[in-house]
């Protein structure tokens, strides 16, 4: 191998290692683990512990992605992956709702388990589970550390760009939290193998938010853009991130955003937000007089004529 192809390996393995020294500052081995020269530390994850349980689009995409594949022989990973989403985004609720049983079942199964694996680590460590696994949510430091990973170049392994900002990420942590991110990462195609994404329909301040949940699972802006997140958490099926904005947004319906709320609440399948923007139009439609209902009929007569028959039943 030429000096010149070693030296991407090179590279890599000094990524690596900066990783490991940045982690290693604030580890703190299990209880009873031996640590010193020349001995070797206890396995951190139980591969004995229970897989975890998959959603119902990870479910689909399971079962679609080939066909894609097949159908669009020059699509890459990414338009894979968009158009998984949309077929997803545009399917019935009565197709959908056979992966939401396979999710749910897949579910059950994952709780069933873990309760039993839990209990075995109870009794054979006399309560202490294995690797203090279950306390690790009370670490804030934790937490900060996740978030410095964000805006660190050297240990990223992907570079995002998005309109005129980069977001530098880690491919494994984007794959485990979101089924669109694992299908882009998990083959050879050109957006895998250069390291590098690039996303057009998502505004840099929305996509700095969802990274930031997809790190540490919460949010700080999201009554500043609950309906761009909601968009973006459905793209991303970030499943617990949709849900916290349908629930943030059925809270705040008014009249000033009820029209853009119903819109996307039909276009991404919130049934429930759907339902409450439609009575909350039919309760105060005197108050809405303002409304361009020509224009708005244009865009989405499915929704006004929904509208007009709720109207009637009132």
């Amino acid at each position: 191998m030429l000096d010149k192809e070693k030296q991407r390996f090179h590279e890599m393995a000094e990524k690596d290692k900066a990783r490991y020294e940045l982690e290693m500052q604030s580890y703190v081995p299990p209880k009873g683990t031996v640590v010193g020269k020349g001995k070797k530390r206890k396995a951190f994850k139980d591969p004995n512990a229970p897989k975890r349980s998959l959603s119902a689009f990870f479910w689909f995409c399971h079962e679609e992605r080939n066909k894609v594949k097949a159908l669009n022989p020059e699509y890459g990973v990414g338009d894979i992956a968009k158009e998984l989403g949309r077929k997803w985004s545009d399917m019935d609720a009565e197709v959908k709702s056979r992966y939401e049983q396979m999710a749910e079942k897949d579910k059950a199964r994952y709780e069933a388990e873990m309760t039993e694996y839990k209990l075995k680590c109870k009794n054979e460590q006399g309560g202490q589970v294995q690797g203090q696994a279950l306390n690790l949510g009370e670490d804030s430091q934790l937490v900060e550390n996740y978030l410095s990973l964000l805006s660190n170049e050297t240990l990223s392994d992907v570079t995002i760009q998005v309109g005129l900002e980069k977001f530098y990420a880690q491919k494994a942590i984007l794959s485990v939290r979101s089924p669109v991110f694992a299908a882009m990462f998990q083959s050879g195609m050109q957006e895998s193998t250069q390291n590098r994404l690039t996303i057009e329909d998502i505004k840099p301040e929305v996509f700095k938010e969802m990274l930031r949940y997809v790190y540490v699972g919460k949010v700080e802006r999201l009554k500043e853009m609950p309906h761009e997140l909601l968009v973006a958490a459905d793209k991303y099926a970030l499943d617990r991130l949709r849900k916290i904005c349908e629930n943030h947004l059925l809270g705040h319906i008014n009249k000033d955003t009820v029209l853009k709320t119903l819109a996307l609440a039909d276009l991404h399948h919130a049934d429930e937000l759907k339902k409450q923007s439609i009575q909350f139009i039919c309760k105060n439609i005197k108050s809405m007089q303002g409304t361009d209902w020509k224009d708005y009929n244009g865009a989405h007569p499915d929704l006004v004529a929904a509208i007009l028959s709720a109207m009637t039943l009132t």
